[in-house]
Parts: structure tokens; sequence; C-alpha cells
């Protein structure tokens, strides 16, 4: 595994373990990207605040990748759980440990020279992280104080 897939793989499972699972945590090289990766990343924790995710998720990449590696991405794209193309991405492949390695297909309605796909889970398999103790001492005394 090269270091660029093993670096997204620990970003993955950092923020797995942190803010709950993916429906889809993937690295794209399309046809026509001049050579660049495309991060596209769904998740139900993203929906909640996408403009968050996407400086959370930026940040962690950044902090990741080595420089060089940094300018062979192009963008992160953040995509609905619910979308058919994750759907359709989820049905099949089913990936929680190893990463996928895909070549030559298309994903998204564009042409997929090459694929690493780390996460992939259905929608209703996805589970998300458990609240933090801090947040649940915080509501525990919201709850008590109102009733």
């Amino acid at each position: 595994m090269n270091t660029f897939v093993a670096s997204l793989l620990k970003v993955e499972r950092a923020l797995a373990r942190e803010k709950g699972a993916f429906a889809l945590f993937a690295a794209f090289l399309r046809e026509d990207g001049l050579g660049k990766w495309d991060l596209v990343i769904s998740a139900p924790w993203v929906e909640r605040d996408r403009e968050a995710a996407l400086r959370l998720i930026s940040a962690r990449v950044q902090a990741a990748l080595k420089p060089q590696q940094l300018l062979s991405i192009s963008r992160i794209a953040l995509v609905e759980p619910t979308s058919p193309e994750v759907a359709a991405i989820n049905r099949e492949f089913q990936v929680e440990r190893s990463p996928v390695e895909v070549w030559g297909r298309s994903f998204f309605g564009m042409a997929i020279r090459h694929a690493h796909i780390f996460a992939s889970a259905r929608q209703d398999a996805v589970i998300p992280a458990r609240p933090s103790r801090a947040r649940t001492t915080q509501q525990q005394r919201r709850k008590a104080a109102r009733g």
C-alpha cells in the first residue's frame, strides 16, 4: 500500500472513530482529471453541518499528506448518503476493513481510471459515533434542570 493510500486510510479510520461511520470515503482518479484525485465523502454526520465537516476533513487530509501528495488532490466532494450514486456503490462494494482498488469504471456519471474505496456501507448500516461523555453529561444536566 503506497503512502498516499495509507495516509488517507488513517484519516478515514480516525474520522469514523470520532464522528461516525462513512457511507462512502473514496479517492477517484478521473479519466479527464489531469492526474489529480477527487476525494468523495458521504456520511450522515457530514450532512448535519457540511461547512464544518469540509473544514475538518480538509484539515485532517492536509495534516496527513506530504506536500507533494496534497498537490495530487483536485477536490473534496461531499455527497448526500441517500444519493442514488452512493447507494449504487454501496450495493456493489461493502468496504469496512481493507480498501478496495478499482480500475476502469464509471461512478457518478464520470469515467474513473482508478479508484480507492476506503469505506462503503449502506445508509441503514451506518452507525453514528457515540456522543462524548461531556456532551452526555451536559444533556443530562439540561434535562434535570427542565424537569
